[in-house]
């Protein structure tokens, strides 16, 4: 989804995203709407991660 849409944005090929720094991507404009998109639809970087039934973030199952 975020990589399908840089590549829309930018014209970038699927093998130029291997190489590509976090900072590089926030820092180009034309890639501006994908990141917002990828940010709205994930919980990446959301404050508190919302949490399980158990107490743990992003309901993540751990075997004990």
């Amino acid at each position: 989804m975020l990589w399908e849409e840089v590549g829309k944005a930018t014209g970038w090929r699927a093998g130029r995203r291997g190489h590509v720094k976090v900072c590089e991507l926030l820092s180009i404009e034309k890639c501006d709407q994908a990141v917002m998109h990828f940010l709205a639809a994930t919980d990446v970087g959301k404050f508190p991660p919302k949490m399980d039934a158990g107490g743990r973030a992003g309901g993540q199952q751990v075997e004990e």
